[in-house]
């Protein structure tokens, strides 16, 4: 790993925000302290889950068709803008 990479991870791992990223599949790949304080599931839990970890059910069905969407056209319908939505803990 470069050291350009290394502090890369180092301020994910520390932002205030959580910060999540999947594969194009659904799969957690990245998982940082503050979504573990929010989501209430460490990284070493989250890891290779799919998103409906926290994703309450009644709304999986909304998501993946916004999920599918963007992995297709390359954007969120939202354009990076925040939002306020429900999740699990």
């Amino acid at each position: 790993m470069s050291a350009q990479s290394s502090l890369d991870a180092m301020i994910v791992e520390q932002a205030a925000e959580a910060v999540i990223y999947s594969n194009a599949e659904g799969a957690i790949e990245r998982w940082n302290a503050a979504a573990a304080t929010m989501f209430g599931f460490s990284a070493q839990e989250a890891l290779g889950q799919n998103l409906d970890l926290m994703i309450p059910e009644r709304l999986r069905d909304a998501h993946w068709r916004g999920f599918n969407a963007a992995m297709k056209n390359g954007k969120t319908r939202l354009g990076g803008r925040p939002t306020l939505t429900r999740a699990m803990h």
